[in-house]
């Protein structure tokens, strides 16, 4: 019952700028992670970009989804795939950088698990 009460004021109006406010925050870093040619990371093993991209953009869904909660579940999960896509596609762009179909499945993959979280953490509360 707690959980509940505590998720619900989380995501009313009350912090409804808060998140919006995350929200925003969070696409502006992702959006600089992904396109940006001078940021670089030390490879701790192969492929440890499909990670940052999964890490991204399941955090970029989850954030969307309390940002602007009666926003449906499918068309947050267009908008992420959107977004995914059209950072691949610019990343072929930008000097230092290449575009990826795994890196867009990784982004897919983290859209799918947080679209399923956000369902389950709903159906929790509700």
């Amino acid at each position: 019952m707690k959980t509940k009460v505590l998720f619900h004021s989380l995501v009313s109006d009350k912090y409804s700028v808060a998140w919006k406010f995350v929200f925003w925050a969070n696409c502006a870093l992702l959006l600089y992670l992904t396109l940006s040619p001078d940021v670089y990371h030390r490879p701790t093993f192969s492929n440890v970009d499909k990670v940052y991209h999964f890490i991204g953009f399941s955090t970029f869904t989850v954030l969307l989804a309390f940002a602007f909660p009666n926003l449906k579940l499918t068309i947050v999960f267009i908008l992420g795939l959107i977004l995914g896509g059209l950072v691949e596609f610019t990343q072929q762009f930008v000097p230092h950088r290449n575009a990826s179909i795994g890196d867009f499945l990784a982004d897919f993959a983290g859209i799918a698990i947080a679209i399923g979280l956000v369902v389950f953490i709903r159906r929790k509360v509700t």
